[in-house]
């Protein structure tokens, strides 16, 4: 109890300064694990289906990604559903995290005080425990419950990691409330590895930790209309994670004598951000013979499967459609969009390594809210069934 008292005082009585990650790097490894150095992201290009009518657009910028590096961090402290480090007088963060345009979701989800002018940080959430391991890679983020974070920022370095012949034995810290499918997908990556999964209110102080520096980065509720210019994902890494679950695929499928469809269509199963007007599309995709899959109700394997051999996909903007990393080249995704958002470069960005021809079908939404239900215009994708041929 006094260890813990300590520990505790440690991070409630005092503020930790915002650092960038790259101020502590110690190891570039983004040469080690068979991807390339920086890789610049030219414009990302899209097709959108208007009723009747399609447009080309660019919804991407040019960006430049830097080099992924590992560093070991003595005497740190960290949690579940942060990816903050503290360690001294320092609580370290992504080298992409702009605190004058974004929101910390640790602030949303009151987990920590944040000081934009000083750029420090305060911890406030309770702590029931303190949990000392001696030492561990550390791979818990803040939205990684949700399958397309999961998917876009937490899998890829975790599988750049465990491709380090240097750190074969070092265990993981992970979240431990991820949904089996992505606990199947990380222990399928880390193999006999030792896994902890640190719980809600509960802390880890690690004598020596490994943290990987972040390659992609989703914006959490941002508070500029320039969200396209925050958001990034590494081609690189998704591109090594989906060659790995392509090969996989492949092997578990090899001597199976059920046939996966060319066309699939991406049912959304949600209280929310559902297509209102579904059924009536659901019976036009069949009439041009799509299979109606819902990937929750699939292993991972099973979804990855169904993603790498379809030729043509439909589906709303959503977790479900994070599984086209597995897809191939040309493979033709048509994703529902609520042309409301301000930023519809997510899916181009995400999917520009594996070349997907991506149309974006304009829908009506409910409100203006993000999270606005969708009426698909009949006009919109029967235009779009018949583009396609």
């Amino acid at each position: 109890m006094k260890t813990l008292n300590f520990f505790y005082l440690f991070l409630r009585k005092k503020f930790f300064l915002l650092k960038k990650f790259k101020l502590v790097k110690q190891e570039i490894i983004t040469n080690k694990v068979k991807i390339k150095k920086p890789f610049e992201i030219k414009e990302s290009r899209i097709k959108v289906v208007k009723n009747k009518l399609i447009e080309n657009s660019v919804v991407g910028r040019n960006y430049h990604l830097p080099q992924g590096y590992l560093s070991k961090i003595e005497n740190a402290f960290v949690s579940s559903h942060s990816s903050l480090v503290f360690s001294k007088s320092l609580a370290i963060c992504s080298d992409f995290l702009r605190v004058e345009l974004e929101q910390m979701p640790e602030v949303i989800f009151n987990s920590i005080k944040l000081c934009r002018t000083k750029k420090t940080v305060k911890w406030l959430k309770k702590i029931d425990s303190f949990i000392h391991i001696e030492e561990a890679a550390f791979f818990s983020k803040p939205c990684d419950t949700n399958y397309a974070h999961f998917i876009a920022n937490t899998l890829p370095i975790i599988f750049l990691f465990c491709n380090l012949e240097k750190y074969k034995k070092i265990p993981l810290i992970i979240n431990d409330n991820l949904h089996p499918n992505m606990m199947t997908a990380i222990k399928l990556i880390s193999g006999n590895r030792v896994i902890f999964k640190i719980s809600n209110n509960n802390m880890m102080y690690v004598k020596s930790l490994y943290m990987l520096s972040p390659l992609s980065h989703i914006p959490f509720e941002a508070e500029s209309c320039d969200i396209d210019k925050l958001t990034k994902f590494d081609p690189r890494s998704l591109s090594a994670v989906a060659i790995f679950f392509q090969s996989l695929i492949l092997q578990v499928n090899k001597n199976k004598s059920f046939i996966f469809p060319d066309k699939i269509y991406v049912k959304r199963n949600s209280t929310y951000r559902f297509i209102e007007n579904e059924e009536e599309i659901i019976k036009i995709v069949k009439r041009s013979g799509y299979k109606i899959i819902e990937p929750e109700k699939l292993s991972f394997i099973e979804q990855a499967s169904f993603f790498y051999y379809a030729k043509q996909i439909i589906g709303q903007s959503g977790a479900g459609l994070a599984n086209c990393i597995f897809s191939r080249k040309g493979t033709v995704l048509g994703i529902f969009i609520n042309d409301h958002l301000i930023d519809n470069s997510f899916w181009p960005k995400l999917l520009y390594f594996n070349k997907m021809e991506i149309y974006y079908i304009q829908t009506t939404p409910d409100s203006s809210s993000a999270h606005a239900n969708l009426n698909v215009p009949i006009s919109a994708i029967e235009t779009y069934l018949k583009h396609l041929g």
